[in-house]
């Protein structure tokens, strides 16, 4: 890989060889980025499903997209975010049908309850808080609601917090 070293304000022309040291200067792609004009792109259509899109020649045609964060440029990342989203609102709804009191983030002495992983394994389990509030949360007003919801959701929670990934 040929570089440039620059030493008090001059450039010098290398090679480089040592494949690490070239793959932390190589930019790693993240599947977020902008695709050029005439690529696809991925995202997510009203019903939540994964379809691809042709980057414009005038970029701003697709900067809703992009700007809304619904662009991405890896398919998996389209996909895995999809699934990811869909069980945050399946699970946020839950939470809201299955309510038998409102939640008070006033109320010191009302437990919160959520579902957490313990890391590197499938075991969901329930904890809950008081006054802690979590951006992305979701709390329910019973440890039972919430035990429920990993019995309905058993299959999709561990996917998640075992496999899914955001990004490359």
């Amino acid at each position: 890989m040929k570089a440039k070293l620059i030493v008090e304000g001059k450039e010098f022309p290398i090679e480089i060889q040592d494949p690490e040291l070239q793959k932390l200067l190589t930019p790693q792609k993240t599947g977020y980025e902008r695709a050029d004009a005439g690529q696809k792109y991925w995202l997510q259509d009203m019903s939540g499903n994964v379809c691809w899109a042709t980057e414009s020649i005038y970029f701003t045609e697709n900067n809703e997209d992009y700007n809304s964060a619904n662009y991405y440029s890896d398919e998996t990342v389209a996909r895995n975010n999809a699934r990811a989203d869909a069980l945050m609102r399946q699970l946020r709804r839950f939470a809201v049908e299955h309510r038998k009191s409102e939640i008070d983030w006033h109320d010191e002495s009302q437990c919160k309850y959520y579902i957490y992983n313990e890391t590197n394994t499938t075991n969901l389990d329930i904890d809950y808080c008081h006054i802690t509030r979590y951006f992305g949360g979701i709390y329910f007003d019973t440890a039972e609601a919430a035990q429920l919801a990993i019995d309905t959701f058993r299959d999709e929670l561990i996917w998640y917090f075992t496999e899914y990934k955001d990004s490359l």
